[in-house]
């Protein structure tokens, strides 16, 4: 059955980038890709399905032969890859030139892939500015645009005081870098916390991704809801939603309070429209990371399936 599109699917399509090689999936480089792979073939709503999170390392093994045997249908395959482990400023640049590499020998190959995004986590206390404008000297910058860096920043007040220093990298570098939160693991954030990160990329104008956690559409327990995340995201993005009411919104387990009908979403009685969905999404290119795409997809069929 063909997805209908509307309010619903502007606001989920594209929200996974799929990470099946980490906790607690585990699952190997091949069953991932193979995985990804029966995805993008089977599932009733592939367009869930966003890029697919690799470390450095595998992604710059992948071949058009790999895919292939992995289930692959010859459609071109985006990827996020994550920075490698050790000094994270000399990581950086080694792995931006890798990457450079690779999309001059493999992009135009019998099946494109790409990666599309980067995500390398910010040492603490560190002045951002200079650092990467240094090391986008070095690398070729043609043979990796468009390249969205996402920064993983510590839930903090001092840290989060930082995005300006990344929206000033968005004026200076040919690069866009996006701001990414961690939403579950050993230390969840307060639905403050997280309101301040969405807060502080809307008034920067940044990306945003988030990851871990974000399995299951509402909040729950002290789980977060990917709905939840991004209907606050989507209407801060849209409009002056005050904090209070993005705490509200990140908070509500009370599935009644959000509907969608086939050209709008609300959350009580804050509406978007699919067209004020889309431009929001341009400004912010939401998406979560999740090693599961299954329970997200079957939380979303279980809520809104009659949507979808």
């Amino acid at each position: 059955m063909r997805s209908k599109y509307g309010a619903c699917f502007a606001l989920t399509s594209g929200l996974i980038d799929y990470a099946g090689m980490f906790p607690p999936a585990k699952l190997s480089f091949t069953d991932t890709l193979k995985r990804a792979a029966s995805w993008r073939r089977e599932s009733p709503y592939p367009w869930l399905l966003n890029r697919v999170v690799l470390p450095y390392e595998e992604f710059t093994s992948i071949t058009s032969r790999l895919l292939l045997e992995s289930g692959a249908d010859g459609a071109p395959w985006l990827f996020t890859v994550l920075a490698s482990k050790g000094e994270a400023w000399t990581g950086a640049q080694k792995d931006l030139a890798g990457m450079a590499r690779f999309h001059e020998r493999e992009y135009e190959g019998a099946i494109r892939k790409r990666a599309v995004a980067y995500e390398w986590k910010a040492p603490e206390e560190s002045q951002l500015t200079t650092a990467w404008e240094k090391i986008l000297e070095t690398v070729d910058i043609a043979q990796l645009l468009p390249l969205t860096i996402y920064v993983e920043m510590a839930m903090t007040e001092s840290s989060l005081q930082r995005v300006d220093q990344l929206r000033e990298l968005n004026r200076t570098t040919p690069f866009t870098f996006g701001l990414k939160v961690r939403t579950g693991g050993v230390t969840i954030p307060t639905p403050t916390q997280l309101a301040q990160a969405i807060e502080g990329a809307a008034k920067a104008g940044l990306k945003f991704k988030a990851t871990q956690g974000l399995h299951e559409v509402f909040t729950h327990s002290n789980a977060f809801g990917f709905l939840n995340l991004f209907a606050a995201l989507n209407l801060r993005f849209h409009s002056s939603l005050t904090t209070a009411n993005l705490i509200a919104c990140l908070q509500d387990d009370e599935a009644k309070n959000f509907t969608f009908t086939p050209d709008r979403f609300s959350w009580r009685g804050h509406l978007l429209s699919t067209t004020q969905i889309e431009a929001a999404r341009l400004k912010h290119a939401g998406a979560f990371g999740s090693c599961s795409l299954d329970e997200p997809s079957d939380s979303l069929k279980k809520w809104f399936g009659a949507h979808l």
